[in-house]
């Protein structure tokens, strides 16, 4: 019997290339530089171009994402939004201008072009996880109970941007690779 398996390679690709997360999370030549060099290492498929994978629509939504010490994982630490009726009015990020998700793209274009046989994919997350990092796990849990409706709308709009940021990836010729963790 095979065993489908699929090893990511993330935070690890910086070690590679003897970087913190921070500094290729930041860095779309370091970015490329890991990913390529940790691909050369392992073969490894597919490729996921990124770091901190969970942070990248969050941060396009105006989520702060502040630099870990030594080698941690950036992450948004602090919720966007403090009310779930304030998260109802979230606008849409644009895929081609905010927060990092055009260098990842084009890293992840770069990387095609590099190792046409690899497939390469971009992370997209799913709207359970970005609402986690905009407005917090208790206080997401919290209004899934006392709120459910809201959330569900805000669960919606989510999946909606969604839909725009998975356009621009395909647009680009990458594979989408969907993750829901939360």
């Amino acid at each position: 019997m095979k065993i489908s398996f699929s090893a990511s390679v993330y935070e690890h690709a910086a070690y590679v290339i003897n970087k913190t997360p921070w500094e290729v999370s930041r860095n779309g030549e370091l970015m490329y530089q890991a990913h390529s060099a940790a691909y050369e290492l392992y073969r490894h498929i597919p490729i996921i171009v990124g770091i901190d994978i969970y942070n990248i629509e969050a941060e396009a939504y105006g989520g702060e994402v502040k630099p870990p010490d030594g080698i941690g994982i950036p992450a948004i630490s602090v919720p966007l939004f403090h009310r779930i009726e304030d998260a109802l009015n979230i606008k849409f990020f644009n895929p081609k201008t905010d927060g990092r998700i055009q260098m990842i793209i084009q890293c992840g274009r770069r990387l095609k072009k590099r190792f046409p046989d690899a497939k390469v994919c971009i992370p997209v997350s799913g709207p359970f996880s970005i609402a986690t990092s905009l407005r917090g796990g208790s206080e997401l849990l919290l209004d899934i109970i006392r709120e459910p409706d809201k959330v569900r709308e805000f669960l919606y709009l989510l999946a909606e941007g969604q839909m725009r940021f998975c356009e621009e990836i395909l647009d680009a010729g990458l594979d989408i690779a969907l993750f829901e963790s939360a």
